[in-house]
């Protein structure tokens, strides 16, 4: 799964790697990896009341879960649509 920030930049839940990392879309590059305690993540979105949470869904025989990590150097996701 993938999501992008209020920057631009994208990020994405790399299943069997046991992280989600941000890259530019302008250079191709990860500067910004959230290593994870369990193998597969499978989605992330952000949320909290100013967009500076990531919430990082996960899979696999060593736990399905959900994450909260709060995002440094001021970085905010976008508003999801409301439908």
């Amino acid at each position: 799964g993938a999501q992008v920030d209020a920057e631009g930049y994208l990020w994405i839940a790399l299943t069997g790697a046991s992280r989600v990392v941000r890259v530019n879309p302008a250079t191709g590059t990860v500067d910004i990896v959230v290593h994870l305690p369990v193998k597969s993540p499978t989605s992330c979105t952000f949320g909290g009341p100013n967009l500076d949470e990531l919430f990082i869904t996960t899979r696999g025989p060593d736990g399905g879960g959900l994450y909260r990590v709060k995002m440094p150097f001021g970085i905010k996701g976008l508003p999801e649509p409301e439908f």
